[in-house]
Formats: structure tokens, C-alpha cells, sequence
């Protein structure tokens, strides 16, 4: 069996600038949510933008397709007296068709690649 030695000058240098590295990613998260809330409010255009911290390296928000406050129209004119409901004649095994459009517009997630990029140019200095 052969062994061999490797001695390297420097070394505890490069340990330090790795070290640094993973502080810098350790304490990216918090400016992360805060860039994701003006992500929300600025471009979203959301009065009251909702964070939900999934682990301490993830946020996430819930997209919605419609608003809440239709949503809560509809569910008031479902309180309401009923209306007289015409005669519908349904062919069976037909279904509603969906709509193919994402409920997240892909403009919106491109200003939030941006806004992360800029983010992390931003924070995060790697040497």
C-alpha cells in the first residue's frame, strides 16, 4: 500500500475564506424574506403580504387565482336568497375545462429572479 502526504501552505487561509462563505449563507435568509415582502408589496401589488418561513433556508406564499375578496363575494351571494335556477340539460362525462394560464404570471416571476439576483450581487462576496 503506498500513502501519501499532502502538505499544504495556506491552507488555514482557505479555511477562513470558506468559513466566511458559509456565514455569509447562513445569514442570508433574513434579507431573503425581507427582498420576498417588497417582492410582494412592491410588484404583487398585495396590501398585506403573507410570508410563510417553510424552513430557516425557505420562504413561500400562497398564489392565489382569484383574489380573496372576490372569493368573499361569492361566498356572500351564496348566503343570499337563492335564484330561480334555469333547467340545465348535462351531457355525462363532460367536465369544465380548465384554464391553462399559470396562476402566477411569468412576468411577476421574473421581477422576483431579479430581485433575488440583485440580492445576492448584493450580500454575498464570495473571496
Amino acid at each position: 500500500m503506498l500513502f501519501y502526504t499532502v502538505k499544504v501552505e495556506g491552507a488555514d487561509k482557505c479555511a477562513e475564506i470558506v468559513g466566511d462563505m458559509l456565514t455569509t449563507i447562513s445569514d442570508f435568509p433574513a434579507p431573503m424574506a425581507e427582498e420576498f415582502v417588497t417582492w410582494q408589496r412592491d410588484d404583487m401589488r398585495r396590501s398585506y403580504p403573507k410570508v410563510d418561513v417553510v424552513d430557516p433556508m425557505t420562504v413561500a406564499t400562497s398564489v392565489y387565482p382569484r383574489s380573496r375578496a372576490s372569493a368573499r363575494y361569492y361566498k356572500q351571494r351564496e348566503r343570499q336568497a337563492p335564484r330561480k335556477r334555469r333547467m340545465v340539460i348535462k351531457s355525462a362525462g363532460r367536465q369544465r375545462a380548465g384554464s391553462n394560464r399559470p396562476i402566477l404570471r411569468p412576468s411577476l416571476f421574473e421581477k422576483l429572479c431579479t430581485r433575488m439576483d440583485e440580492l445576492m450581487q448584493r450580500l454575498i462576496r464570495w473571496g
